[in-house]
């Protein structure tokens, strides 16, 4: 317990005795921090696009763009964009002829570029234009339209409409003489003037223009350009009538020789079409008389053909009934010859069969026999008695063939 007392004792004697040491180092380190900080926070660098301006007792120490410097105690940095800037204006002024013009351009302008004959160019840019320090042109803009517009309306002033609107580049040149020198003052630097568009403002007169050529676009007034243009217009009038007589007098021609080459064209092809209707008429009668011909050829080919069937259908005709003729004569010869050899009861007997094929063929249905003679009661055969007082010659062919039967019956009895 006694140990830890002298041991603290002891710690606290080396504190009591390091502590000024230690105060004395933290103090100085504290100040050195803070020094560090002041010279760090007065160290100014500008972009690669911006001006940098120092100033000491209100006059510029030095400048630059993009450029590092360390700002003393009592001295100001000021930085701005160096970047170039555009304004558009429009000059409305009257022409020495007393016509009203517009001329629209535009400015190109920036900081002025010191040199070592004027290095405080952008320290006046700073002191004239307000809001430049935190990068605010339209100050600027705006002092550049008024000087290009006053210049612009000075030397309208005294040009003609003609040179207004032909002589552009002595407009530029005026604008840049003029407002150099000013901007200079004020630590502007003029890079560049266009001039985008120049109109007449009075509609009239510049349709009045239109009738105009070079030489009366001089003239004193408008009212003096009014005249002369309503005189181009009345020529020009006269110029299109004559010129429209003409074109009609010579298309009036034109027409007139179209239609007639329309017409004889026409005429030819006309010609033509009749020609080729004709030979095309032609051409359909000669096929028709040549089908006609080749029918009437076809005909006669048949009926000669039908001819020469009939004659031999009427040779075979001929040559059937000379066949049967012949064979008729033959039969009838036969007969003949047959008749010559046969017996007197034969010949009756072929004459009985002659009268029934007669009678066979002739159209009888029913045949009666009546006796108108009576019959006579003999003995001989009843038959016989009533068929010889109806037919004589049948009753005595019956006779005959009575007999032949008796003597065949006999000869067959002998034999």
């Amino acid at each position: 317990m006694a140990n830890d007392d002298a041991a603290g004792a002891a710690a606290a004697t080396m504190f009591l005795a390091w502590a000024p040491l230690l105060s004395a180092i933290l103090a100085t380190w504290i100040t050195a921090a803070l020094l560090a900080r002041a010279v760090l926070s007065r160290w100014h660098m500008a972009q690669p696009n911006e001006w940098l301006l120092l100033i000491q007792n209100g006059n510029l120490v030095k400048s630059g763009i993009g450029m590092t410097c360390f700002c003393p105690f009592g001295a100001s940095v000021v930085r701005f964009p160096s970047t170039m800037q555009e304004t558009v204006f429009t000059a409305s002024q009257a022409t020495k002829q007393r016509a009203g013009v517009s001329v629209t351009g535009k400015a190109y302008w920036s900081i002025y570029r010191p040199n070592d004959q004027d290095a405080e160019g952008p320290f006046r840019a700073f002191k004239s234009l307000t809001g430049l320090g935190e990068g605010d042109f339209t100050a600027g803009n705006e002092k550049v339209q008024t000087l290009a517009t006053s210049t612009i309306r000075d030397a309208v002033s005294n040009m003609t409409i003609t040179e207004v609107m032909t002589q552009r580049e002595e407009l530029k040149e005026r604008v840049r003489k003029d407002i150099t020198p000013i901007f200079r003052g004020w630590g502007m630097w003029l890079e560049t003037v266009e001039i985008l568009d120049v109109r007449v403002e009075s509609r009239a007169l510049f349709d009045d223009m239109q009738y105009l050529t070079t030489e009366q676009l001089n003239f004193d007034t408008k009212a003096d350009a009014h005249l002369a243009a309503e005189k181009a217009q009345m020529q020009v009038k006269e110029t299109l009538d004559t010129d429209r007589l003409s074109s009609n007098l010579s298309l009036a021609k034109q027409r007139a020789d179209a239609s007639s080459e329309q017409g004889i064209y026409e005429s030819v092809q006309q010609l033509k079409r009749e020609e080729g209707e004709a030979r095309l008429e032609q051409a359909r009668h000669e096929l028709k008389i040549a089908s006609m011909e080749k029918q009437l050829d076809l005909k006669l080919r048949a009926a000669a053909d039908a001819a020469s069937i009939e004659n031999k259908k009427l040779e075979q005709s001929l040559a059937v009934a000379k066949a049967q003729e012949d064979a008729e004569l033959e039969r009838s010869r036969r007969k003949y010859e047959l008749e010559k050899t046969l017996s007197p009861i034969n010949l009756q007997k072929e004459m009985i069969e002659a009268t029934k094929q007669i009678y066979a063929s002739l159209p009888l249905r029913d045949v009666k026999l009546v006796s108108l003679g009576g019959a006579s009661g003999g003995s001989g055969n009843s038959n016989g008695g009533a068929l010889s007082t109806l037919l004589p010659q049948v009753a005595a062919l019956t006779a005959v063939v009575d007999t032949g039967q008796a003597g065949g019956s006999l000869r067959n009895g002998t034999h």
